[in-house]
């Protein structure tokens, strides 16, 4: 059995860090208390937690333009449009241990992306491991080769482009995936096919993702794909220099 792990860094690292001291935002303080309490099933980078820190300190007051770094896109960069209900607590929101767990490890540094709604919220749970050594799944992002979707995706894939610019979301990316789900003794499951969707942290309610989440699965079906999920991410944000 392996030994207890410990809370990654030490207070002169959090200090420095800027992750110590009555200016650190709720979110990122929770996000921490849950680490201290439970290292061994939430590891996340220093990077990571600031990134958590400026996000919730941006959506209430936003103070400069944010840069965001993700893979290739299916079309240029929409004008920016701040999605009125994106406040709004929603039915389709995922838990705070979801959102930053669900991606875990597909960035193998902990600088994974965040969840922000998945069309099979419902029918596919996320399960929270129980026990002082419970295990805490990876992901690894694959391609997606020889599916029903690669025989149309030229076809629907600037349709669901439109879909999601008609609604104003500002997205980076939209890409079909697949992951592999590392469990237990490193156990390996496919998951299904991913219509994949990367938005700025703060700009996208779930409620405008799930209705666009509708259409997609919709637009898919006529097109004879089906089984496929559609997940939506909070990409990671950087600050402009200057």
């Amino acid at each position: 059995m392996d030994p207890p792990q410990a809370f990654p860094f030490t207070d002169e690292e959090m200090a420095a860090a800027g992750l110590l001291g009555d200016d650190v935002s709720q979110a990122a303080q929770q996000v921490i208390a849950t680490m201290r309490a439970h290292p061994e099933l939430l590891k996340l980078s220093l990077f990571t937690l600031q990134c958590i820190d400026y996000t919730a300190k941006r959506n209430s007051s936003i103070s400069s333009v944010p840069t965001l770094r993700d893979g290739p896109d299916l079309s240029a960069l929409p004008l920016p449009s701040q999605d009125s209900d994106a406040t709004v607590i929603s039915a389709y929101a995922v838990s705070e241990y979801e959102r930053i767990t669900y991606y875990n490890g597909i960035a193998g540094d902990g600088d994974h992306p965040y969840l922000l709604y998945r069309s099979d919220l419902f029918t596919n749970p996320f399960p929270k491991p129980k026990g002082r050594f419970a295990h805490l799944p990876t992901k690894s992002v694959r391609g997606v080769f020889n599916t029903s979707l690669n025989k149309v995706w030229d076809t629907v894939g600037p349709q669901i482009r439109n879909m999601v610019k008609d609604r104003n979301v500002r997205y980076s990316s939209i890409n079909p995936a697949r992951f592999i789900i590392y469990g237990e003794d490193d156990a390996e499951t496919l998951g299904p096919v991913v219509i994949w969707i990367a938005v700025y942290p703060g700009s996208t309610s779930p409620d405008t993702a799930h209705e666009v989440s509708q259409d997609i699965l919709a637009l898919l079906v006529e097109n004879g794909v089906e089984d496929v999920v559609v997940e939506w991410r909070q990409a990671v944000v950087s600050r402009l220099a200057g």
